[in-house]
Parts: structure tokens; sequence; C-alpha cells
């Protein structure tokens, strides 16, 4: 588990490395949020690593009061970091969806209606039963609720789910309209097209597969601690590669713009 966090803490790393330099390239508030958010996401492996070295969330009869709410304590962290992050991200990639109007109008009641769905969506799945609950039952304030890692990481998958879905789609429109118009305007950008074309193909499927593996875990081994946090952490590695594919996608697109 530690190697897999590490591999995936290694290529976040040449993530935000890749957002930041751009950001200084080409300083835009835009720029620097989608560093900021690839910076939050590196942060999200540290208590994930942290809880490997110390054994893992096996909850075993032997273990320690104080492990237990040192698993606990990083587990929330983890959850608030991956939280944010994500928010954050598909709150930009919105944003960036905006600029569509260039060529396409449309109204911005439409781009008001997409943001509060956004984040109800995240408030509902994600904040509610990965940061809310799990923060009060630490407290002790609902100790009538019970939320197992399982049910936890279903719930975090609803809220990954919306956010690849509306994710890639938001990137294949925003990409064919744009390339249409261009190629009809005689621009001649095959090259830039076609990598953005393959950047774009080997993020939506890194981005599924990085679904599937957490999904696995959570429902085919829900009573299973150890086996449900290794698929759920080859995910979330596999999520890394997803990000530096989108990267590319998102700072070369507006070469073609």
């Amino acid at each position: 588990e530690s190697l897999i966090t590490i591999i995936g803490m290694g290529i976040q790393l040449a993530n935000c490395r890749y957002g930041i330099q751009h950001a200084i390239n080409k300083p835009t508030r835009y720029n620097f949020l989608i560093a900021t958010a690839m910076t939050i996401y590196f942060t999200a492996f540290i208590p994930l690593l942290l809880t490997s070295c110390i054994g893992g969330p096996t909850y075993d009869i032997n273990d320690s009061i104080q492990r237990k709410i040192l698993v606990t304590l990083l587990s929330i962290n983890h959850n608030i970091l991956l939280g944010i992050s994500s928010l954050l991200y598909i709150i930009l990639i919105q944003f960036r969806f905006q600029s569509i109007k260039i060529f396409h109008h449309y109204s911005r009641f439409y781009d008001r209606l997409f943001l509060v769905t956004t984040i109800l969506t995240w408030i509902s799945s994600f904040f509610v039963f990965l940061i809310l609950l799990p923060i009060l039952s630490y407290l002790g304030w609902t100790d009538s609720i019970s939320i197992s890692s399982a049910f936890q990481i279903k719930m975090g998958s609803i809220w990954s789910f919306y956010v690849l879905f509306i994710d890639n789609s938001i990137s294949f429109i925003f990409f064919y309209i744009i390339t249409f118009k261009q190629l009809k305007n005689g621009i001649n950008q095959l090259k830039i097209i076609r990598e953005l074309k393959f950047s774009l193909g080997v993020f939506t499927l890194l981005s599924w597969i990085s679904l599937s593996f957490a999904l696995i875990g959570a429902v085919l081994f829900s009573q299973l601690p150890m086996e449900r946090q290794f698929f759920y952490r080859i995910g979330i590695s596999f999520s890394t590669l997803m990000y530096s594919s989108s990267l590319i996608f998102i700072f070369n697109l507006p070469k073609i713009i």
C-alpha cells in the first residue's frame, strides 16, 4: 500500500510542478487556481501515506485507542483535502467552458444553474458523508450513526462519477466545437489537434479506470478493510495519471482557440 501511495504522490508532484510552472509562465487567475487544485490534491496523499505507515485502518481488537484516533483523524484530513481539490477542479473546468461563448452564445442562467448543481451534489454526497458526519462522529455527537469505510467510498464514488461525467462531457463538447470552428476557418493546426485528441482519450480512459478500482474495492470487499483500501489506493494513484493528461489538454487547448 505504501509503494502504491508513493507512486501516486510522485506522479502528482510532477503534475504540481507542471501546473505551477505554467502558472508562472502565464500568470492568470485560472492557471494559478489550477496549480492550487493540483497542490491540494498532492497534499491529500500525505495522510494516506501516513495511514499506511502505521498499519492502515484494520481496526483489530488489539489496536490501541490512540492508533484508532490517529487513523480516524488522518482519514478525515484526507477526505477534506480530496474534497476541496476535486470541487475546485470541476468548478474551474466549468468556468473554462464558458469561453465557448466566443463561438456559441447561451444564457448565463445555465452557467449559474450548473454551478449550483455542482455545489449541491458535492455537499449532499461528499461533504455530508465523508467530511461532516465523520467529524461529528469523532467528536461524539452522532453515536447513533455508524458510517463504514465502504459506504464512504461508495458516496465518494457518486461525487467522482459526477465529476468525471461532467468533466468528460465538457471536454469533448468544448474540443469538438472549437475544432470544427477552427478547421472551418481554414486554420491548419492538425498536429496540436491530434495531440489534444490523444490526451483527451487517455484522460477519459484513465479517469474511469480510477473510479472502477475504487468501486471494486467498496462493493466486492466491503467486509475486508485491507483489500478495500488496496483497491482504493490503486484507484487514487491512477487518478494522478488522469490529471496528467487532463493538464496537457487544459493547457494546450487555448492554442487552437
